[in-house]
């Protein structure tokens, strides 16, 4: 496998981590080696990531970037060009 498919197949595999719910993000993190602490912190890093992964549908990066406004967040949100 190529550098290039190992990220693809990466990514593709964090997409659907965050896509889904939380608990799938935690299984996630666990398997690549980076467990979280608690079940907050997870979930803060879920809508952290949300708000980063620019191929996720708009409405559900929205969705992540309100959760964080209204919890005094800072998200990691960028419009599409």
């Amino acid at each position: 496998m190529t550098i290039e498919e190992e990220i693809a197949e990466y990514c593709r595999r964090r997409n659907a981590a965050v896509s889904g719910p939380l608990n799938d993000f935690m299984t996630f993190a666990k398997n690549e080696g980076k467990p979280f602490p608690s079940e907050e912190v997870a979930e803060i890093a879920y809508h952290k990531c949300r708000t980063a992964i620019m191929t996720l549908p708009e409405d559900m990066r929205l969705a992540s970037k309100r959760w964080l406004n209204e919890r005094n967040y800072e998200d990691m949100y960028q419009a599409k060009q």
